[in-house]
């Protein structure tokens, strides 16, 4: 088994004096999000938030199985979909956020969407299963939920990551794995014959 090959780089973080002191965090949720993608988590963690108080607010990057059902709520915003991670960073100046959620109800093999908030400086929570689990093992900041948590344990966790990430805005390295000098070699185990 290798990771899948990525550049390592220096993550790039929104202004986060656009959020100002007070405000409610803001969680980033990236991508397509069906049921097994953690609709219904969504739902019942911003229905928890707004009937008890807590400060935070869902940004959804992309879209829902149900855009329309989840657009009730008052602590959720949409941003639509979009088709390159340049066009997630323009959309992520606009809306700045915290924290990156993935809750997926089953494991993933990697996940990209982890790779892309890690280089926008977003501080991660998911559920410990798959690729999340393994990958966020050493990442600062980052919280993992036992799978099957309640909704009153997410948005516990989603805050703590919140506050983490508002209290350490100092660029993290995104470098979880050695880079590949050879795609060949290193990643694919072959070696080119010498001329």
């Amino acid at each position: 088994m290798r990771y899948h090959p990525e550049i390592a780089q220096e993550p790039w973080r929104p202004n986060q004096t656009t959020i100002k002191a007070g405000e409610h965090y803001k969680i980033a949720i990236i991508g397509g999000i069906s049921d097994i993608k953690g609709y219904n988590i969504i739902y019942d963690c911003a229905s928890y938030a707004v009937d008890f108080g807590c400060s935070i607010e869902f940004v959804i990057f992309g879209f829902t199985k149900d855009d329309t059902v989840l657009g009730e709520f008052r602590n959720i915003t949409f941003t639509g979909a979009f088709d390159s991670f340049d066009e997630l960073k323009v959309k992520l100046e606009k809306h700045p956020c915290d924290v990156a959620a993935f809750f997926s109800t089953w494991p993933e093999t990697y996940s990209y969407t982890l790779s892309e908030s890690l280089m926008l400086g977003l501080v991660p929570v998911a559920f410990k299963l798959g690729a999340f689990s393994e990958r966020l093992q050493e990442v600062p900041g980052a919280v993992l939920l036992d799978v099957g948590a309640s909704a009153e344990n997410i948005v516990d966790g989603l805050i703590q990551a919140a506050k983490f990430a508002r209290s350490n805005q100092k660029r993290f390295s995104f470098s979880e794995h050695d880079e590949y000098h050879s795609l060949l070699k290193n990643y694919y185990g072959m070696d080119m014959p010498s001329k």
